[in-house]
């Protein structure tokens, strides 16, 4: 499953959601989308979480997430099982 359209705020809910389902998350990406709709990946925002546990992603993800939040342009994409 993979969704890019993710806030910060709906970011942290899949999170908790896929914790809740036991579901593991394999990686993360920050997204930041221009004024013009333009989508640029953050080369330095990628993390890759598919060696770690379920219960590791979920710790990880959260930490991962904890970086960022306060420019309202970005976006997260997420990769889960």
């Amino acid at each position: 499953m993979s969704d890019n359209d993710a806030t910060h705020d709906v970011a942290r809910q899949h999170v908790r959601e896929w914790q809740r389902q036991d579901r593991k998350i394999l990686g993360i990406e920050r997204l930041l989308v221009d004024e013009e709709g333009h989508v640029t990946p953050d080369l330095d925002g990628i993390a890759d979480f598919s060696d770690a546990s379920r219960e590791q992603s979920h710790v990880a993800a959260r930490r991962f997430l904890k970086m960022y939040g306060s420019d309202p342009h970005e976006r997260f994409d997420f990769v889960a099982e």
